[in-house]
């Protein structure tokens, strides 16, 4: 196989992975790091080629702890408990199947806020605990974006390089 005809391949699941940071549970950047270890094991690892995947691989692992820990965090700095924070984000898992990824989205904030409410018996503390949730996610989402872009040029130099 050419190594041009396996770049193009390679870049085109590279997409798919980037275009799937917009859906919930895609695994987005895990894909994009396998493409990245699949060019290096189709075309063998040139001496550049292993910095280049380690690069990729650390900021992979990277984008994955901020995807898991930013909404959480937003959320306990909002004042959402552990408990809220975790049947909210099942609620919104659950949610995502049962109307699309931006019904699960307002499940789940729906669900946080309701959870609060019940708990501190304020709407006021609710809100602010589901706004908190809201801005973590939203700042992971846009992190995911950052480090996804950050893996393909890693790619783009390595292929280029």
């Amino acid at each position: 196989m050419s190594e041009l005809l396996v770049s193009i391949v390679i870049a085109l699941i590279m997409l798919v992975g980037l275009v799937g940071i917009f859906i919930p549970f895609f695994p987005d950047l895990l894909l994009i790091w396998g493409a990245a270890l699949g060019y290096g094991l189709i075309l063998n690892w040139r001496a550049d080629g292993i910095i280049y995947f380690v690069l990729i691989t650390g900021l992979m692992l990277i984008g994955i702890f901020a995807d898991f820990w930013m909404g959480s965090l937003g959320g306990m700095l909002g004042g959402a408990s552990w408990k809220s924070i975790l049947l909210g984000s099942l609620a919104g898992f659950l949610g995502m199947f049962l109307f699309s990824p931006i019904g699960g989205l307002a499940l789940m904030l729906l669900s946080i806020f309701l959870l609060e409410y019940r708990k501190a018996q304020s709407a006021e503390e609710a809100l602010k605990a589901m706004l908190g949730v809201g801005i973590g996610y939203g700042a992971s989402f846009a992190i995911k974006i950052f480090i996804a872009l950050a893996m393909i040029a890693a790619w783009l130099a390595w292929v280029l390089g």
